[in-house]
C-alpha cells in the first residue's frame, strides 16, 4: 500500500513507540560485558560472545514498531512503520465497528528465550456489524500497551470497553510485523556484519600487548594456574616481565608489544627472546 501522509482533518488518537523492554535491558547488559568486562580481562575477545550479544539487540531493532492511529471522521487510519520496512496504511470504515478487542498470542521471535516469563504478541481488532471479525495491526510485542491503545480507540468512538482474547497458539509469522525467528540467512547476516567490527576491536584490544606461551614439559605454575606436563598456557599481556615458577627455580621472562614468547616449562630450558608475532 502507498504511503500517504496525514491530511489535517485527521485526529491523532494514537502514537506509540513500542520497544521489547525485555531484548533492551539483555542486549544492554550483555554489550556492556562485551565492552568492557572483556577488555579488561587481558584475552582476546570471544567471538561468540560478541555474536551473542548482538543476537538481542538486533532482534530488539527488529520487534520495534512505531504505531500511529487517526481518525477522520468516521474512517480510521492505521499507520506501522518498522525498521527496513515501508510504513504501513490501513484505513478502514469505523462506522460498522461494534467491539474492539486485542487478539494476543504467543510471539515467534528469539526474544522469548529469554528470562520473564511468556512473551505474548497483541493485535489491535475488531467485530462489525455483521459479525466479522478483522485484525486491524499485525501482531505486536508489548501486550500492555496495546490494550492501553484500544482503550483509547473505544473512549474517542464511544464503543464498549474492550476486551483481551488470549489464545494459545502463537501468532501467524506472516501478520507479524518485525518477529518471527532470524533464521539461517539472518544469522549469517550478523555473522558477515559484526565480523569485521569484532576483529577490529579484538586488535584494537591487543595492540599493545605481547603473547606468551608456555609449553608445559613439566609442571610449572604461572599467575596462579598450575600447569601439567603435556599443556599449554597462552594469552595477551601487557609490555613486562613475568615470573613463571618451575619445580627447582624461577624464570622471569619478557613481554613486548606486538611480540611473541614461547618458553618451554623444563629445568634446563634457556631464557627465550620474544619474536615479532605475525
Amino acid at each position: 500500500m502507498v504511503y500517504r501522509e496525514p491530511s489535517a482533518d485527521e485526529v491523532e488518537l494514537v502514537r506509540a513507540l513500542l520497544v521489547p523492554r525485555r531484548g533492551a535491558i539483555v542486549a544492554a547488559v550483555l554489550l556492556l560485558a562485551v565492552a568492557v568486562v572483556v577488555p579488561l580481562s587481558g584475552s582476546d575477545v570471544p567471538l561468540f560472545a560478541a555474536l551473542v550479544a548482538l543476537v538481542p539487540l538486533i532482534e530488539t531493532l527488529r520487534c520495534t514498531v512505531s504505531l500511529r492511529i487517526a481518525a477522520r471522521g468516521g474512517r480510521v487510519v492505521v499507520r506501522e512503520g518498522a525498521l527496513f520496512r515501508r510504513t504501513r496504511v490501513r484505513e478502514l470504515d469505523a462506522m460498522t465497528w461494534r467491539h474492539v478487542h486485542t487478539d494476543e498470542r504467543a510471539a515467534r521471535t528469539w526474544l522469548a528465550l529469554l528470562p520473564g516469563g511468556a512473551l505474548l504478541a497483541a493485535a489491535l481488532a475488531v467485530t462489525t456489524e455483521d459479525g466479522t471479525e478483522v485484525v486491524i495491526t499485525s501482531h505486536l510485542l508489548g501486550r500492555t500497551r496495546m490494550r492501553a491503545i484500544a482503550q483509547r480507540i473505544v473512549e474517542h468512538l464511544a464503543l464498549p470497553p474492550p476486551i483481551a482474547h488470549e489464545h494459545p497458539g502463537p501468532a501467524m509469522r506472516e501478520r507479524i510485523v518485525g518477529l518471527g525467528c532470524l533464521g539461517l540467512a539472518g544469522f549469517l547476516t550478523i555473522v558477515i556484519l559484526a565480523t569485521p567490527a569484532i576483529l577490529a576491536l579484538q586488535r584494537r584490544t591487543t595492540a599493545g600487548e605481547g603473547r606468551l606461551e608456555l609449553i608445559c614439559r613439566e609442571r610449572c605454575f604461572f599467575d596462579g594456574i598450575t600447569c601439567l606436563p603435556g599443556g599449554t598456557l597462552e594469552g595477551s599481556y601487557p609490555p613486562g616481565w613475568y615470573t613463571v615458577a618451575l619445580e627447582h627455580r624461577e624464570v622471569h621472562l619478557r613481554v613486548v608489544a606486538g611480540h611473541r614468547t614461547t618458553f618451554e616449562c623444563r629445568d634446563d630450558a634457556g631464557i627465550p627472546t620474544p619474536v615479532p608475532d605475525r
